[in-house]
């Protein structure tokens, strides 16, 4: 046999307890998802600083090609100093004519 209405009524207390549970649980939800939101911005923050750096150092860096011109230009305006060729550090860079300013 089915409850009666009077059976099926929930006290206040109960009532009161529920909906606490609820709000604490969606409350811990949201928390964690805050904290969560926020950790994922950081590592963002992070990516994109060290992608930054990144192109930096692509953009900046002493390639092969400034480095042999740095060597000609060392080897001309001292010619008695002996200039290893950064294409093969095997070779010396040999300035024939006296170079020089």
């Amino acid at each position: 046999m089915p409850p009666t209405i009077e059976q099926s009524k929930m006290t206040i207390k109960s009532v009161i307890a529920i909906c606490s549970t609820i709000v604490t649980v969606g409350g811990l939800i949201a928390g964690a998802s805050w904290r969560i939101s926020s950790a994922v911005t950081d590592i963002n923050n992070q990516i994109r600083g060290l992608a930054s750096a990144i192109e930096d150092v692509r953009t900046h860096s002493y390639t092969l090609d400034h480095a042999s011109e740095q060597a000609l230009r060392t080897a001309i305006e001292n010619p008695s100093l002996r200039v290893p060729d950064p294409r093969d550090p095997t070779r010396l860079i040999v300035v024939r004519s006296g170079g020089g300013s």
